[in-house]
């Protein structure tokens, strides 16, 4: 259908839905409604939402670029407000309107002036998880920055309309940074927190750490979503460099799917109940802050490298390899996640996928091309001297009895310990990420999703 077929149908379902005889009762949903800016209520049915939703998508998919950036939820929202200002205006009585385009030209422009008083730049903040490494000073890892809340109480604040609303004016005698950190420092403290702070305080008291970026050109929930990414694969990058597999449970954003710091089990012989029995779970950290940084400082990969990886995703334009730099946290990502499963099977097939992204299929061989590569190592080389097994035979074991018989189907035994083979995938993806992010800072030839493949032999031609 048309875009003018579905805004006339829109229009109509909306007449009939703010209509009085129109029968709410065969809606079965909610109420959905929005008061317009000159103080009308329009009434959404379910038929004027869905005409909403194939309007919003024909104008969504034909925008230009260079606007800002907002997903296609957000989109129906602008248009659903526009949509019903111009309807409590009078802009579409009549039929008039149908007969020709200045209704959907009115509707454009009205959109473009909504879209153009969305925010273009916001700083998103998520509480953290980490090794403290960030208490002797904020870390930066390209356009992301890790430290402690106490840093970021200092670095933030609120507006002087928000101040006074809230009534922490800085001639009032209340400092609300101080007492938040007080609060912080000892939760069983009676600290009387000023209006408001406590939702700042709530939002943080639960970690030690605020992770932060700032995002250019996005609407607000878009936004978030892709600071999200963004600081995730910062933290994640220092997992990987940290080097052991653990490390990803005990870095993460708040909010993340992660097991207890304690777990319990109770058990039952012979009719009869045990005591419980507890353990702490990997999530309990076991290096400090300090061996952190110095790992960090003495590794061949600085976070200055992967912050350059970083900033190609976040802003495409100034990086050299944009779609390289958006394929290799992917593939963080997936080994990031693979190392937080509890299962064995699910963890081999993300680092299975972790290795299929970063080479960009190819399937087994390509990713034995891409690791050889890496390594030096031929693919025929023995890399396990007690069973014989060839570089190859080990990425054929992890990429098809590992990821492809898993996800198939084909493996279906869960009880079954996979731990050396967990332990050998996570090696090889760990190895290969390195890898790749390493080459990527010398590396000069096109933009290519395969480029992983051959990347060190170009860079060292190069040379």
């Amino acid at each position: 259908m048309s875009l003018k077929n579905n805004l006339i149908k829109l229009v109509d379902a909306l007449f009939e839905a703010n209509s009085p005889g129109f029968d709410w009762g065969s809606e079965k949903t909610f109420p959905d409604f929005l008061t317009t800016d000159n103080g009308y209520q329009i009434h959404f049915s379910s038929s004027a939402r869905e005409y909403l939703r194939k309007l919003a998508q024909i104008l969504c998919e034909n925008r230009l670029d260079g606007g800002v950036k907002i997903e296609l939820p957000s989109y129906i929202q602008v248009v659903r407000k526009v949509v019903a200002n111009m309807l409590s205006e009078g802009l579409f009585d009549g039929s008039q309107w149908h007969e020709d385009r200045q209704a959907i030209k009115e509707l454009k422009k009205r959109i473009d002036s909504q879209l153009d008083k969305i925010a273009k730049e916001h700083t998103h903040y998520f509480p953290a998880w980490t090794f403290h490494m960030e208490r002797s000073g904020p870390i930066e890892v390209g356009p992301v920055k890790i430290m402690t809340r106490e840093d970021w109480l200092d670095e933030v604040d609120f507006s002087e309309n928000a101040k006074r609303r809230f009534g922490l004016e800085s001639g009032g005698g209340i400092d609300w940074k101080a007492s938040v950190k007080e609060a912080l420092n000892d939760p069983r403290s009676d600290v009387s927190l000023p209006d408001s702070t406590d939702y700042i305080y709530d939002a943080i008291k639960v970690c030690h750490t605020v992770v932060g970026v700032t995002i250019s050109g996005y609407e607000a929930v878009y936004s978030e979503r892709f600071a999200k990414l963004a600081c995730k694969a910062a933290l994640d990058s220092i997992s990987l460099i940290i080097g052991y597999q653990d490390a990803f449970l005990q870095q993460s954003l708040y909010g993340e799917r992660l097991p207890p710091i304690r777990t319990y089990t109770l058990l039952e012989t012979n009719g009869y109940l045990h005591l419980p029995g507890s353990a702490l779970s990997k999530r309990v950290v076991g290096i400090d802050g300090d061996a952190v940084l110095k790992e960090l400082s003495d590794f061949p990969i600085s976070t200055q490298d992967i912050g350059r990886i970083l900033e190609g995703v976040i802003n495409p334009d100034s990086s050299p390899w944009p779609k390289l730099a958006l394929r290799w946290t992917t593939a963080l990502n997936w080994l990031a996640e693979a190392c937080r499963e509890e299962s064995d099977q699910t963890a081999i097939a993300k680092l299975g996928t972790s290795l299929d992204v970063l080479a960009c299929g190819g399937k087994h061989s390509g990713i034995a091309d891409m690791v050889a590569n890496f390594t030096g190592i031929g693919k025929k080389s023995v890399v396990n001297k007690s069973t014989g097994q060839t570089l190859s035979s080990l990425i054929r074991v992890i990429y098809e009895e590992g990821r492809s018989q898993i996800l198939h189907g084909t493996n279906i035994d869960r009880l079954k310990s996979l731990k050396q083979e967990r332990a050998d995938a996570y090696n090889v993806a760990r190895i290969s990420l390195l890898e790749a992010a390493h080459g990527l800072m010398t590396y000069e030839g096109p933009d290519d999703d395969k480029a992983f493949r051959t990347m060190t032999a170009q860079v060292e031609q190069q040379e």
